[in-house]
């Protein structure tokens, strides 16, 4: 004879504990509509205060920093899912700052962007983690993805009047496609933009100055990616640059015009224009310039105006060095930081260097 349950009674036994659980969650949900209905019976006081002390109290929790759990691009969609009447009591300027981390939800987008009405537009894509080879279609699924992306693009370009902060944040591929569409439909009104190649391990992308209008742009940074300036080109409104792992081969089409000679060689001649005389803090991270001191000189001559420099690059003391030599070329220079620390020459930053060598770990 069998010693175990007969399936009988397991059956039977199953049935009992799900009638069990089932008794529980049914009244667990009545103990939560009775108290919703109290709390609907109750006169809650964030109800009575008046649309303009509600939207003074919006605009501080649609200006929280990023780092806080509702960063001010999501405030403005969870507010306004509380009510009809908070949805209401929120301004355009509330919708004003979109944050974008996937393809999906283009109606969302669409809507928030509606919402906006005409304010000036703070957008950042955080895309880093999508691949969309530009030139070969791999999969549905790839064609998918171009598509979102090309949409995303041009929904933009449909807002460029209002746009002026934008970051974009994605891998090369991604960058192609912004060039596509802004080949076309350049953005003209930006006055802060960023942007950030994530696959640092490939060649870095390089924009045509056509994609941007940089007339009005007053902070630009440029990470792994590059914009080539034509020549006589005007960006007199920029006062902050920030150039983080640029390779110094694209440094150069800043610096010279490149030429090929009859034999094939490279021959270079220093730009007499410059678009980065308006300059005045300038930061150059994780850069090697590899003309060595000619480079550094001639790259160093862009920026007359620059007031505040921060380096984090190999070439620290020989910039440094260079400055000393030369104080004509940056001669309204009161701040130098190397590495976050406060420096005023190449021999301050070595003995600091010797310093911190010497300390006993």
């Amino acid at each position: 004879m069998p010693t175990s349950m007969s399936p009988y009674k397991k059956r039977r036994s199953s049935r009992s504990a799900h009638h069990s659980i089932n008794s529980l969650s049914h009244q667990d949900m009545d103990g939560k509509l009775e108290a919703v209905a109290d709390f609907r019976s109750s006169d809650c006081p964030i109800n009575t205060l008046p649309n303009e002390v509600l939207s003074s109290i919006f605009d501080e929790f649609t200006s929280a920093p990023a780092e806080m759990e509702y960063e001010p691009a999501s405030a403005a969609l969870v507010l306004s899912h509380v009510c009809h009447r908070w949805k209401n009591v929120l301004t355009p300027s509330q919708w004003a700052t979109v944050r974008v981390r996937h393809l999906h939800h283009q109606k969302i987008l669409d809507t928030v962007l509606t919402r906006s009405g005409k304010h000036e537009l703070d957008v950042s894509l955080r895309l880093g983690n999508i691949d969309a080879n530009y030139f070969i279609t791999k999969d549905i699924d790839m064609v998918k993805t171009q598509w979102r992306i090309f949409s995303l693009f041009n929904t933009l370009a449909d807002h460029q009047d209002r746009l002026r902060h934008l970051i974009v944040e994605a891998k090369q591929a991604v960058l192609e496609w912004l060039e596509d569409v802004t080949m076309v439909r350049p953005f003209m009104a930006l006055t802060h933009l960023t942007l950030i190649q994530t696959d640092k391990n490939i060649h870095m992308h390089n924009f045509a100055e056509s994609c941007f209008d940089l007339a009005s742009c007053v902070s630009l940074t440029l990470e792994h990616v590059s914009i080539i300036p034509k020549n006589g080109a005007q960006w007199s409104s920029l006062r902050e640059l920030r150039l983080l792992d640029i390779r110094s081969y694209d440094l150069m089409g800043w610096t010279y015009n490149m030429e090929i000679d009859d034999a094939g060689y490279y021959q270079w001649e220093s730009r007499q224009d410059t678009c980065f005389s308006s300059v005045e803090s300038l930061t150059i991270s994780n850069t090697f310039f590899i003309r060595r001191e000619p480079q550094v000189f001639d790259f160093l001559s862009l920026f007359p105006s620059v007031c505040e420099l921060e380096l984090d690059c190999v070439d620290d003391y020989l910039v440094l060095d260079i400055l000393e030599k030369d104080t004509s070329l940056m001669p309204g220079l009161r701040r130098v930081t190397v590495d976050g620390v406060d420096v005023y020459s190449a021999v301050d930053l070595e003995k600091r260097y010797i310093e911190a060598m010497e300390r006993p770990i």
